[in-house]
């Protein structure tokens, strides 16, 4: 078992999708592929956090 930790970020968008967890890479398309109306004023927040594969893995399961 892996017991080494990965930086991952908790990611909020200032509105719907908030607290969710995944890579830097993920949460980047997520921002670019964000479709915002005219006069939308969204502030989005990367805090990072050091997982193992693990407890990442259990955190997605959990939302299910």
């Amino acid at each position: 078992m892996n017991m080494e930790k990965k930086l991952y970020y908790e990611f909020n968008d200032g509105g719907e999708a908030s607290r969710i967890v995944m890579e830097l890479s993920a949460a980047m398309e997520w921002i670019r592929n964000d479709e915002l109306k005219e006069g939308d004023d969204r502030e989005y927040t990367l805090i990072p956090v050091w997982l193992t594969d693990e407890e990442y893995n259990n955190l997605h399961k959990a939302d299910n």
